[in-house]
């Protein structure tokens, strides 16, 4: 467990949440100086040697929250074929 001193944080958790922000910018600085090798097919990403989506790659290894929606110009593509309620 990590027993970083809390003096300039709220609280510990605040002083925990800070040590993560630090590491995560040192995991983005390091892999600013690699390249990411991409799948030209399903645009998966290898890192670490595992493929995976690049939704899960920015939620697991970025700590980036996703979310997913329809981008406006295939809404019609997407849902044409389905009458109105």
């Amino acid at each position: 467990m990590n027993t970083a001193p809390t003096g300039q944080f709220a609280s510990p958790q605040a002083a925990q949440a800070a040590l993560s922000d630090e590491a995560l910018c040192a995991r983005i600085a390091a892999m600013r100086t690699q390249m990411l090798t991409v799948c030209a097919w399903t645009h998966r990403i290898k890192y670490e040697g595992e493929w995976m989506p690049p939704d899960l790659f920015l939620h697991r290894c970025l700590q980036i929250p996703i979310t997913h929606g329809i981008a406006p110009d295939v809404v019609d593509l997407v849902l044409g074929d389905i009458p109105a309620a």
